[in-house]
């Protein structure tokens, strides 16, 4: 499943200013957000973003390396990093 709206918004771009930059029509932007984009498209677009284009993907479980933790005592929030 694709998360591309939330790494152009973590990037600080817009759907428009991401458009400007790639030279391309805004409306065709958000079709192919919305769509189902090829891996050319894809990778332009990670390109765009200077992300490498696995950032443009929402991570299965099985993908997931790291996760969250919070504490039920004290509720500290700590990062695990999954050893590879």
């Amino acid at each position: 499943m694709l998360d591309i709206k939330s790494v152009i918004k973590s990037k600080g771009y817009t759907v428009t200013s991401l458009a400007e930059k790639m030279d391309i029509a805004q409306v065709s932007l958000s079709r192919i957000i919305n769509g189902n984009p090829k891996v050319e498209t894809l990778e332009k677009i990670a390109t765009a973003l200077d992300v490498d284009i696995r950032e443009l993907f929402i991570p299965t479980k099985e993908e997931k390396q790291d996760f969250d933790f919070k504490c039920p005592n004290c509720g500290t929030e700590l990062i695990v990093n999954k050893k590879k």
